[in-house]
């Protein structure tokens, strides 16, 4: 009896010590991923090229197993673009950058899956570009037609040479020399 209840408390002590948060690498296709689990959960991925060893992708989950953010990058370890969840399903404020680094052009996307696997990214609503130098380019507006799920083009402004126009602190402001 002093056993069975010897193995009984030993096992609880064991089952409850499990680790909540712990780590797996897979390989997949061009990429060694790194995924961080919390109680069974990805929480985090990174994914590095396994030529390069370099990070091309982070990804982070809620406790759904939706993404809520996530960083791409160039080669040169630059972030390429950055997503951060809108609204659900798969809305995401996106930010798209030059390799030096500028903001190149920010606006929403949505995400299309194909069987649980994600397939492409669609440019939805108003959109911002810039030139290298930080000024504002042009303003576009998207859509994403229904049947054959591709964005469409609404509107397309772009603004004059002599028109400078910066984002500061959040909001774009006119330094034209007038």
């Amino acid at each position: 009896m002093r056993i069975l209840i010897f193995i009984l408390i030993v096992s609880l002590c064991v089952s409850s010590c499990k680790k909540d948060i712990y780590t797996v690498t897979k390989a997949m296709g061009n990429y060694n991923v790194v995924i961080t689990y919390k109680k069974d959960m990805p929480i985090r991925s990174i994914s590095y090229d396994k030529v390069t060893k370099k990070k091309m992708f982070d990804f982070y989950y809620n406790v759904n197993g939706d993404m809520i953010y996530a960083n791409i990058y160039y080669n040169n370890g630059k972030i390429f673009n950055t997503l951060k969840l809108d609204s659900l399903p798969n809305r995401y404020a996106c930010k798209i950058y030059f390799q030096n680094g500028i903001l190149a052009g920010e606006g929403n996307v949505i995400r299309k899956y194909y069987k649980k696997h994600y397939k492409k990214s669609l440019k939805i609503g108003p959109w911002l570009y810039y030139k290298e130098d930080g000024s504002l380019y042009a303003y576009a507006e998207f859509a994403i037609h229904k049947k054959t799920e591709k964005e469409v083009l609404i509107d397309k402004k772009i603004i004059p040479k002599e028109v400078r126009i910066i984002k500061k602190d959040g909001k774009l402001i006119n330094v034209s020399k007038i």
